[in-house]
């Protein structure tokens, strides 16, 4: 049951198992003679990275709320466990369609904006640099009936199972979800491993 991978810098690797933790476009490349891409609908998430002179918040975390609407902000220097005096902040934008096609400069300088509203540090303070990331196809959507076309860490090679937030986990598309995934996959590898060697014995 060798699974031989081969990388984006054309190393291969051989392997008794292998789970496989990547999106579903990414699954329809690598095994198109073994997969069938689930039918759900994605969502974006843009993530907007900003480079304060000074820190602007404590902690690793921070949720804000500007004229309704809800902002994660990461502190990067703090979660890497770098030192300041520059703080790097992470603001997740999820379920981001409105904002998919504002230009990156445009939309940092919004960001930036309103969290300066509702940090008064940050209005204090300069942003040096920024950079934005979009992904169209983030999460899905847990529409009705979106449940039942969850693919389960199961596949058709034996040796092969997924892991992902999208699979079968009885969760929405969230960290939870991708952990639990592991989880299961993680398991179903070792009494595979477990079943081999028991056979070959």
């Amino acid at each position: 049951y060798k699974r031989q991978v081969i990388t984006s810098t054309d190393e291969r690797l051989s392997a008794d198992v292998v789970v496989l933790a990547i999106p579903p476009p990414a699954l329809d490349a690598l095994l198109p003679n073994h997969w069938t891409a689930p039918d759900l609908a994605w969502a974006p998430i843009v993530g907007v990275n900003l480079w304060y002179d000074r820190m602007v918040f404590q902690g690793d975390m921070l949720a804000a709320i500007v004229d309704g609407e809800a902002m994660w902000l990461f502190n990067r220097t703090a979660i890497l466990g770098q030192s300041g005096p520059e703080q790097h902040v992470a603001v997740s934008i999820s379920a981001a369609e409105a904002v998919m096609d504002v230009p990156r400069a445009e939309l940092a300088s919004a960001v930036a904006a309103k969290i300066a509203r509702a940090l008064p540090a940050a209005g204090q303070a300069r942003v040096l640099r920024s950079s934005v990331e979009k992904v169209r196809s983030a999460t899905f959507v847990p529409a009705p009936g979106s449940a039942t076309r969850r693919p389960s860490a199961v596949t058709p090679l034996a040796n092969t199972f997924l892991a992902g937030s999208w699979t079968a986990t009885g969760w929405p598309d969230t960290m939870e979800s991708a952990v639990r995934s592991g989880h299961t996959a993680a398991r179903l590898a070792q009494d595979f491993r477990t079943q081999s060697a028991g056979s070959i014995a």
